[in-house]
């Protein structure tokens, strides 16, 4: 079955659409977030804006401010394979192709893992 989307998923997925053709009339082919967690919290480290000839630009604050909206409903995929918030935490990188429409998303997963031998044999 088919799940439908409320108001809140249908918006932001207008306000991205609006933002990427702003970016693109901005020629930025790229958008590149950073991201990091620990303990009981994560954020955005930075969002950079790069055109086609790689140099980065500024984005005024309403276009930056649905960008960041889109990354952290793609961030929302992590769920899936891990918890970059909690705990140890993770982090990584999230690359936005605004020509294609498409998004790369690197992740790393910090862990902890403890390993014990007691009383084994010498010569076992």
């Amino acid at each position: 079955m088919k799940q439908t989307k409320n108001d809140y998923e249908i918006k932001l997925e207008l306000e991205s659409a609006i933002a990427m053709l702003k970016l693109k009339d901005l020629d930025i082919k790229q958008v590149f977030v950073e991201f990091s967690g620990s303990g009981d919290s994560g954020d955005i480290d930075q969002i950079n804006y790069n055109t086609i000839n790689n140099n980065g630009v500024d984005v005024d604050d309403s276009i930056h401010t649905k960008v960041e909206h889109l990354a952290w409903k793609i961030l929302k995929k992590i769920d899936i394979v891990g918890d970059w918030v909690n705990d140890e935490g993770g982090f990584g990188n999230l690359y936005i192709n605004t020509e294609k429409s498409t998004f790369t998303l690197e992740y790393h997963q910090r862990t902890t893992e403890e390993h014990n031998w007691e009383d084994c044999g010498l010569f076992d």
